[in-house]
């Protein structure tokens, strides 16, 4: 069989930077975005300005952490998240049976502080 006609091999690098900007969007809009951000604005400066002010609110949003992000976050373990929980102090959602997500707002207003990054 001729190789065109081959389904292309998966890419095995593994050092790839992680997207961070607009990553609630699906990748082709991604793309889509900054693409029309960069043909509108010729100012490099002015452009980075724009792209992290759309950026912006995804981020500010209350994202579901997972519990190893909760611990960091918190400083605390993971079995003192469960803890809390029981305690009803928290209210994790549970994302499948054994996994959980805690929400960053609670546990903002729970601990009295915001959380970093």
């Amino acid at each position: 069989m001729p190789s065109s006609l081959l389904p292309a091999a998966p890419s095995t690098r593994t050092n790839q930077k992680p997207q961070r900007r607009f990553s609630n969007m699906k990748l082709e809009t991604r793309k889509t975005v900054e693409a029309l951000v960069r043909a509108a604005i010729a100012d490099p400066a002015e452009r980075d300005a724009v792209l992290e002010a759309v950026a912006a609110p995804a981020e500010r949003k209350d994202r579901a952490l997972k519990t190893r992000e909760a611990c960091a976050l918190a400083g605390v373990s993971a079995r003192t998240l469960q803890i809390w929980a029981r305690e009803g102090k928290l209210h994790p959602k549970r994302a499948t049976r054994s996994h959980v997500r805690y929400s960053r707002n609670e546990l903002e207003s729970f601990l009295g502080y915001a959380l970093e990054a």
